[in-house]
């Protein structure tokens, strides 16, 4: 089978976007990519002689694409909550507010740039929610997206349960 430059490239890209997209879900609400991206970026414009431009260009595509699913996976989550009866709008609408908050304060700033300032708003901000939801009997597990609600789901019934066997 005959490799052509093109499906070497994209093969590259797909294979490098899954571990470096992995840790993007990690770093959430980014608009930019972080210094990892940029080095990959120039060592793929490198080897395939591609303009550094285009190969960056993909990779912001990507980062854009994986960062709208999983938005739209958070508000599918808070909207199902909402039906299921676990949450009510109004309850759903504050937890979208913080995050737009939190989003907000990272804008285009990879996490691991954040000042201390910035790191302390966001902490701030996350201990406030979670109190809010302590006292509006709100499941934990409700406030962070996507794979972080089982723990915190396990923790917020260990939690409930203590304070009732209290």
């Amino acid at each position: 089978m005959k490799l052509t430059k093109s499906t070497l490239i994209a093969a590259t890209i797909a294979t490098t976007t899954l571990g470096v997209g992995g840790a993007g879900l990690v770093s959430a609400a980014t608009n930019t990519s972080s210094s990892q991206d940029t080095s990959l970026v120039d060592q793929i414009a490198s080897k395939f002689h591609l303009n550094k431009s285009d190969v960056q260009a993909v990779f912001d595509q990507n980062h854009a694409q994986k960062q709208a699913e999983r938005e739209q996976a958070e508000q599918d989550r808070l909207n199902q909550a909402v039906k299921d009866g676990t949450l009510t709008q109004v309850q759903a609408d504050h937890i979208k507010q913080v995050h737009d908050q939190i989003k907000q304060i990272i804008g285009n700033t990879s996490p691991r740039d954040l000042s201390q300032d910035q790191k302390q708003q966001i902490k701030t901000l996350r201990q406030d929610l979670r109190q809010w939801a302590q006292q509006n009997n709100v499941n934990l597990g409700l406030l962070r997206p996507g794979r972080h609600m089982a723990a915190d789901t396990s923790a917020t019934t260990q939690t409930q349960t203590r304070a009732q066997t209290e």
